[in-house]
């Protein structure tokens, strides 16, 4: 039986020093993905570039934008994030890989019938 999963972006929070990029984010456990709750304000957005296979992040780089954006993509690989506020897209998100994933099952499967 096949189930399909979205995904949330969590990744992205948002700037404590528009001077200072190292403040970028507050107390993140990479490995956890969690966030410690607490954003600044009148900062730059936070962007956040990332090479990643699942959850395990193996290079992080973070810095702050000149202007705020409302984008951010969670997905296998590369990807990067900027956004003007902590968790800005909430919403549900499907990776870009997965119909690639299905299409690669569907023809395991397939061959194996």
């Amino acid at each position: 039986m096949l189930k399909f999963y979205t995904v949330l972006a969590i990744d992205c929070w948002v700037c404590n020093s528009d001077d200072d990029p190292t403040n970028c984010g507050e107390s993140i456990n990479e490995l956890g993905l969690q966030d410690a709750k607490r954003t600044a304000s009148n900062c730059a957005a936070c962007g956040k570039s990332f090479k990643s296979l699942g959850t395990v992040f193996t290079y992080v780089e973070r810095s702050c934008l000149a202007a705020s954006s409302d984008t951010c993509d969670n997905k296998i690989g590369y990807g990067s994030c900027s956004c003007s506020t902590t968790y800005c897209n909430s919403q549900a998100r499907i990776s870009v890989f997965t119909p690639l994933l299905l299409l690669t099952a569907l023809v395991v499967w397939a061959q194996r019938s």
